[in-house]
């Protein structure tokens, strides 16, 4: 299976990359070839135990289907890039990163399980015909989908590969239309305190308008703060709520008001 994955993996690589509408089309193409023999010899071998069904449908074939559902994404994203303007791409951008974000929330429980390297779902999530967890599925794709070659899951953790993919591509094409990080220190920064206090100053800096004179979405200020301090804010939306339902709201702000009116009281004394 690894090997046949390297395959695929050298054969993308091998596309010419001029004309980008071109080359998505060529991928697709490649991506479905590839999958297409993963499921014809998993329909004439099948698998021998329970833990090698397990590891197909949870290692294996989710890089292969994210593959292809990065690249059809790709083909689409490249045919409408054609026809529309600078401003119209930007708002498929930011439009598309809200529906990955909004994709992410949905699945919140399952992201975290795979996040966390737990197994103790395994055998509901990623073996077939387990009828008890397809009434749980939001995704209604599954339902088109051959039963003897899908899970529950195994196409909604694909489709959450694929996304980490596009949020990378749309963070490169942001860079190019003039959005850039550029600082080699910038890169160096590690944000040390809880996600939930840099949620929250990203709220505040959306609701001051402090960015682009307001001109910006939440999703892209999370995406920036996630790239320069190296961390991942999942459902940053949640949290906000949780944030709302607290007792004292802004108490990561209130905490930087008092430490920064200290330290001017400080220098001034010393002055």
């Amino acid at each position: 299976m690894e090997e046949l994955y390297q395959s695929l993996e050298k054969e993308l690589a091998q596309i010419q990359e001029g004309n980008q509408i071109k080359y998505a089309n060529q991928a697709v193409n490649i991506c479905d070839k590839y999958l297409e023999r993963l499921r014809q010899q998993v329909l004439k071998t099948g698998f021998e135990s329970a833990e090698e069904e397990i590891n197909f449908f949870k290692k294996v074939k989710p890089k292969f289907l994210a593959k292809l559902l990065y690249h059809v994404w790709l083909y689409n994203s490249s045919a409408r890039k054609a026809e529309d303007t600078t401003e119209s791409v930007r708002n498929q951008y930011h439009k598309t990163l809200k529906r990955i974000r909004e994709y992410r929330k949905r699945h919140h429980s399952f992201y975290r399980y795979i996040k966390s390297g737990d197994t103790f779902l395994d055998e509901k999530l990623f073996m077939r015909g387990n009828s008890e967890m397809n009434r749980y599925l939001v995704d209604p794709d599954y339902y088109c989908f051959e039963r003897s070659f899908s899970t529950s899951y195994d196409h909604v953790l694909a489709k959450l590969l694929a996304n980490k993919s596009i949020v990378a591509y749309i963070q490169d094409e942001l860079k190019v239309k003039g959005h850039p990080v550029r600082s080699s220190s910038v890169s160096q920064l590690n944000w040390t305190d809880s996600k939930v206090d840099l949620v929250e100053l990203i709220y505040a800096l959306h609701s001051a308008q402090s960015l682009n004179n307001g001109n910006v979405e939440l999703s892209e200020i999370a995406l920036v703060f996630e790239q320069v301090f190296h961390i991942e804010l999942e459902d940053f939306y949640r949290t906000f709520a949780d944030i709302k339902s607290r007792k004292t709201s802004t108490k990561f702000l209130n905490l930087l008001r008092s430490q920064l009116v200290e330290r001017i009281r400080e220098e001034q004394q010393n002055t």
